[in-house]
């Protein structure tokens, strides 16, 4: 039985290190935000996660084989395995949907990675307890310092929820203020709309030439294949020159947004002041002028002799009711 062990030893350690490098991986960057943030875009980022899925899925079932010829082979484990496979399945399974968006689905297979994590972690921490008392080694050395993976998890999930509670903060203070600095986002908010708009196009424009690749490639015309290919090259240099234009747009927006933030209290007690002020600038500006038209109206009539209408002493009254 040793001698079993202590042939597994090394290839269990090495898809339990492989294991939670993926795991460690999905966890920090298989998120939505992580990908509209990263130079590959979303549908990169989904490719990268899917191909990392499938490796884990693979390395969990090796260690287990192996975990089995060294003789680990108790009703636990095997409920610990198959949970951990089934999580990891169904993860992959909304992960790789075609019915699904790249940002969608990283969006909506995270609970799925929350749920496989847990179970995949309670199998690596099996794999270490049991085989320490079969074969007497350790699967992994892990520091007494280092947070535990399911601590990493509450963390990211904490950080998450602060973000969005800061982000629905931010955007309660941008409605406030809309009314006052609209001629500072309408700008950025027009531009970032037709660069999505743009960018849209042109992913729906990639995934034709993409379709047609393909056909190509299934026995059509070389040149025409070529012609193809190079324009989808090109495309690609245009959809990342986009991709830096909306992360210098979305850049220009926080920076605007935080001068806003600031300039804020400033706006709400000294605009009102400044424009009440003029007001009444304005109106004492009007009524000398007034007064100065119906003295040198008086004035003209007394020189012409022409006594003043009724109609006109009641607009006069009019005017000197409206401005007392």
């Amino acid at each position: 039985m040793s001698e079993k062990v202590g042939l597994s030893e090394q290839c269990i350690e090495d898809c339990i290190s492989e294991i939670r490098e993926t795991l460690d991986w999905l966890i920090k960057e298989a998120n939505v935000d992580r990908a509209l943030s990263s130079e590959v875009g979303a549908v990169e980022q989904r490719k990268l996660a899917v191909a990392k899925t499938e490796k884990m899925i693979d390395a969990i079932k090796r260690a287990c084989s192996e975990a089995e010829a060294a003789g680990l082979s108790s009703r636990s484990f095997m409920e610990l395995r198959d949970k951990a496979l089934e999580d990891a399945t169904r993860y992959y399974n909304v992960l790789s949907s075609s019915e699904l968006s790249a940002a969608r689905a990283l969006h909506v297979s995270q609970e799925e990675l929350r749920r496989m994590a847990g179970s995949v972690e309670k199998l690596v921490e099996f794999f270490s307890r049991e085989c320490q008392e079969v074969g007497g080694f350790e699967l992994f050395e892990q520091s007494q310092e280092e947070p535990p993976l399911i601590r990493k998890v509450l963390e990211l999930k904490e950080k998450a929820r602060r973000l969005e509670e800061e982000n629905r903060r931010l955007r309660e203070e941008l409605k406030d203020m809309r009314g006052k600095s609209a001629f500072f986002l309408e700008p950025l908010e027009g531009e970032h709309t037709s660069l999505m708009r743009e960018l849209e196009a042109l992913r729906e424009e990639n995934k034709e030439l993409r379709r047609q690749v393909d056909e190509l490639r299934r026995g059509a015309d070389v040149t025409a294949y070529q012609s193809l290919l190079e324009e989808n090259n090109a495309l690609k240099q245009r959809t990342e020159r986009l991709l830096e234009a909306l992360r210098a747009m979305r850049r220009r927006y926080e920076e605007q947004l935080q001068e806003l933030t600031r300039e804020k209290d400033e706006w709400r007690s000294k605009a009102i002041e400044r424009t009440v002020k003029t007001i009444e600038d304005t109106m004492l500006e009007l009524r000398s002028q007034v007064e100065s038209l119906k003295k040198e109206n008086r004035e003209l009539k007394e020189r012409l002799g022409i006594a003043p209408a009724k109609k006109e002493e009641r607009e006069e009254r009019s005017y000197e009711l409206y401005f007392s």
